[in-house]
């Protein structure tokens, strides 16, 4: 007898089921039934059940298949060759249990479009909902989610939507058809959880995740449809009828939350990204049945176990296992934390998911060599190649002395191009930087007057510093490390300066114009502002200000010939940290004065040269012609011109977090002047974090405070709740991926200190504090 209720089944029983099903699908439809009496001869429950998927699968199949079957409705009309407003309809694309899709065209003579129209059939919902949900789907502007363009209630009484029309590809077999690598297609999926993130910001839960939903052009853009709608059409089901409500999921790609039908949760979404992640990594389609049979009966479940032994990689079966939890809790959180996960996978980086197992630390260990070995080879042999030019020092100083300033200069190169890559914690980076500079004082040891290794140990004595406690960078909280490794550097500065006062620096063996006597001299005024900055957040505030305002006029009285690139972003940085000065003093017009003149060097970033010339006429070069010295003088040049191109990228970066920077201080002097609009404005001109700058992450979580203080003010408590949950999010990770950052710890503490009132959490009650580090940090606990 057929399966009923929740009775045991036996795998072989369903497995001949599906098979006879999918099979029956291949053969026309006029010929499956008489081919099943055959297959079936005696044994009529696997007919029955086989019957009963093929009927549930004919109304359930097209564009808008799962959609709840709403009894009682009025059949909409065919809208073929109407005009509809500015539209010109052509044919129907699709048709579904809540209506239609049609194709048309732009007919107004404004401009041409091919667009798709949804005739959406409510029956006795409400048109005033309906028109609501409209508006939510056109407030999720997104590049990646279906534009609606436009909307409409037809002369019978049925809204619809007039939408763009995508020509692609399911995503499942998009990945398919296309044979997507295992990188490009996890880089394809965190595009679709950065769109279902984006949604879920904006309260927007989807409820209805599944490849049919998802769709991949030609061109390789992936787009989300039918966004928001569903959540609310449930919602308003499941006040009306719990059997409606059954049928308005798709059972294989839904939650144990949603099949028992709770309220909806941003981690029953994450759950439907689990199952689909999973699919499309062995690239096969699971059953795309979702019937009354399935649903009701509990017929059939993913077996997410047995899925999982085809994923071929165990990070990735863990990230799976994660998001599939039963258990809401023990899921991703954020559909931005799984996709940062997969990231890791990428940038072969600890796997959070991984987490918790008895071999993690050596886990993380292994991960961290194996991530960082192409940096370790170069460190050992910067090292070895110094040890080499230490004792070759010993015969020839003079040539020894070009060769030590070029080599200190390559392995601080190095330090920045490995580092920019890898971007590891700063654990690592304070790590690694000691090293470079233990490896730069050997070089000095047997050159004490050369001026571009003393001028590469001072710039890694203040990045050092930096890491290690200055409160206006990412660091982990050890102020007095800072301040004695600034001070290094401000020594070392001021001997080499001595030296070109006496006359006996020798600047012969400077290969470029990084390096000379104004250069050395801004840089020494640089150091001594950090050092009193340090002073102005934990020592003497009035000493430290009289201190700050002294330099600050010294500053402004230097005239500085910025040449490179690099030399005009160091302006633009310092610039921005009088600005922060003044603004931390409350001078507005000051702050904006400099603002405005670090904001007129943006153009020349991309004009100035960087540190060297790029290498030309390489490409096609028939390396067969070449004898071996030629051949090694072109692969030297090649790897210049590579070293190059990533120094630009950088400059670029440092381009646009500095710009980041001067919208978050306009926008702070606007919130203190309480023109909350402008403030706001501002804010939203800065682009999203990415994951090769994480200076962005904090300045995102600065800036979503105040947003955040600003809703309150403005009786947004909903807006106020969903960026004070994105800040944690956002603290979560920074503190994930930087463990030592002791100051974000602390802001973390605070966020979830439940002893707060929701103001006093996010420093609306002291908006500078949310500015800059004024709160003390708590005694260390080491």
């Amino acid at each position: 007898m057929a399966v009923q209720g929740n009775e045991p089944v036996d795998p072989g029983y369903f497995a001949e089921v599906e098979d006879l099903f999918f099979d029956a699908l291949e053969l026309p439809p006029n010929q499956r039934q008489t081919w099943l009496q055959e297959k079936c001869q005696d044994r009529q429950e696997i007919y029955t059940e086989v019957q009963t998927l093929l009927e549930a699968h004919v109304s359930s199949e097209e564009f808008l298949s799962e959609s709840p079957d709403l009894t009682g409705i009025a059949a909409c009309p065919d809208l073929s060759g109407r005009r509809l407003g500015s539209y010109q309809v052509d044919t129907e694309i699709a048709k579904g249990g809540m209506g239609r899709i049609y194709s048309a065209d732009r007919v107004d003579g404004e401009y041409e479009q091919r667009v798709a129209i949804k005739v959406v059939e409510l029956g006795n919902i409400e048109a005033e909902l309906f028109r609501r949900e409209r508006q939510t789907l056109a407030n999720l502007g997104h590049p990646n989610i279906v534009t609606l363009l436009d909307g409409g209630t037809l002369e019978e009484g049925f809204p619809y939507l007039v939408m763009e029309l995508v020509d692609g590809q399911a995503i499942d077999q998009y990945n398919i058809s296309h044979a997507l690598d295992r990188e490009a297609l996890i880089t394809l999926f965190c595009t679709l959880c950065e769109v279902v993130s984006r949604a879920h910001q904006q309260g927007v839960i989807h409820c209805d995740l599944k490849p049919a939903n998802i769709l991949v052009t030609e061109r390789g853009i992936l787009k989300l449809l039918d966004f928001g709608i569903s959540q609310t059409l449930i919602k308003t089901q499941d006040s009306q009828n719990d059997s409606i409500q059954s049928q308005a999921l798709t059972p294989e790609y839904a939650s144990p939350q949603r099949q028992a039908h709770k309220v909806p949760h941003v981690t029953d979404d994450i759950y439907s990204l689990g199952i689909i992640l999973g699919q499309l990594l062995i690239g096969e389609s699971l059953p795309r049945v979702a019937t009354e049979l399935l649903v009701k009966k509990k017929y059939k479940k993913i077996d997410i176990e047995q899925m999982l032994q085809l994923v071929p990689s165990h990070e990735l079966r863990m990230v799976i296992k994660k998001a599939t939890d039963d258990e809401p809790e023990n899921r991703y959180q954020t559909a931005n934390l799984l996709a940062a996960d997969l990231q890791n996978f990428l940038q072969n980086k600890p796997v959070e998911a991984v987490s918790g197992g008895k071999n993690w630390q050596l886990y993380t260990f292994y991960k961290n060599i194996t991530r960082n070995r192409n940096f370790w080879a170069v460190v050992t042999v910067c090292v070895a190649l110094l040890i080499v030019a230490y004792f070759w020092n010993q015969k020839n100083l003079n040539e020894a002395q070009s060769e030590a300033a070029a080599r200190a200069k390559k392995v601080t190169t190095d330090l920045a191009e490995v580092l920019s890559r890898t971007q590891p914690s700063i654990d690592v980076q304070a790590e690694l930087t000691g090293l470079t500079i233990q490896n730069i004082e050997k070089v000095i040891v047997g050159s004490p007057g050369n001026i571009p290794a003393i001028h590469a140990l001072s710039e890694r004595l203040v990045r050092l510093g930096q890491l290690e406690g200055h409160p206006l960078y990412l660091n982990r909280g050890n102020r007095e490390d800072a301040a004695s490794y600034l001070k290094q550097a401000e020594v070392r500065l001021e001997g080499l300066l001595q030296l070109v006062e006496e006359g006996e620096a020798d600047f012969s063996i400077v290969q470029d114009d990084e390096v000379n006597e104004d250069v050395l001299a801004y840089d020494l005024l640089r150091v001594k502002r950090l050092i009193a900055e340090l002073g102005l957040y934990s020592g003497d505030r009035v000493e430290s200000i009289g201190q700050m305002v002294s330099l600050e006029s010294e500053f402004n009285a230097r005239q500085f010939n910025l040449e490179s690139r690099k030399q005009v972003l160091t302006h633009m940085h310092d610039l921005l940290a009088w600005a922060n000065f003044n603004l931390r003093i409350k001078k507005y017009d000051r702050t904006t004065e400099y603002l405005e003149r670090a904001e007129s060097y943006t153009g020349k970033v991309e004009t100035l040269k960087t540190g060297g010339t790029t290498p030309s006429g390489d490409d096609g070069i028939d390396e067969s012609t070449l004898s071996k010295k030629e051949l090694e003088k072109l692969k030297q040049s090649r790897k210049e011109a590579r070293r190059i191109e990533r120094e630009q990228i950088e400059s670029l970066k440092d381009a646009r977090y500095l710009k980041a920077l001067s919208e978050e201080h306009r926008g702070h002097i606007a919130f203190l002047s309480n023109d909350f609009q402008t403030a706001e404005r501002h804010y939203n001109s800065v682009g999203e974090p990415t994951l090769v700058d994480i200076r962005l992450t904090p300045l995102h979580g600065r800036i979503n405070s105040i947003q955040a203080c600003i809703a309150l003010k403005t009786n947004q408590p909903d807006r106020a709740e969903a960026l004070y949950n994105q800040i944690k999010q956002r603290y979560e990770a920074l503190i994930y991926a930087h463990p030592g950052s002791e100051r974000h710890k602390f802001r973390l503490q605070r966020l979830t200190d439940k002893t707060l009132s929701l103001e006093e959490q996010l420093g609306c009650d002291d908006p500078m504090s949310s500015m800059f580090p004024l709160r003390k940090l708590p005694p260390s606990t080491d």
